[in-house]
């Protein structure tokens, strides 16, 4: 499965406050490279909005509601584009009204009866690959050891 990423918002993520527009990253076609002093919000953005998009959790190990914005403590959102299967996607997922919203060229797919069960449809049927498959592959393309070892 391809998964060719096209942009992330995010408003009131961590460290990034309300306005949804001005935290915004465009993916461009090829390699991007972000390079920024530690602890200026690149885990943040590249790894951790991206794993709540697709999967409502965060990347590393903190609790799903320390991903809210502790100033503003409501309306997290995070708006991730997405192209697989020769498709366009967009995932907007939030807190603080709960939010959990998949569509596909522009048209919202019907909810399933559970968000487990969404979640399940949007990992099978358009990603193609589970959370654990997705750390391994960030993991390995980062060669870092502060991971689960692929092979576990």
């Amino acid at each position: 499965m391809f998964i060719e990423l096209k942009s992330i918002k995010v408003q009131n993520f961590l460290s990034y406050g309300k306005n949804l527009e001005h935290n915004s990253f465009e993916f461009k076609n090829g390699l991007d490279l972000v390079t920024a002093t530690n602890g200026s919000g690149k885990s943040a953005i590249f790894l951790d909005s991206i794993n709540y998009a697709l999967f409502g959790k965060p990347f590393r190990k903190i609790k799903l509601q320390s991903l809210q914005n502790n100033i503003n403590s409501k309306e997290l959102l995070v708006n991730l584009e997405f192209k697989a299967n020769d498709r366009d996607y967009k995932i907007i997922r939030g807190m603080n009204p709960s939010i959990f919203e998949i569509y596909e060229e522009g048209v919202l797919l019907p909810e399933e009866s559970t968000i487990k069960s969404y979640q399940s449809m949007l990992e099978e049927n358009i990603l193609g690959i589970s959370e654990d498959i997705f750390r391994s592959l960030i993991a390995l393309s980062s060669g870092s050891n502060s991971s689960k070892c692929f092979l576990d």
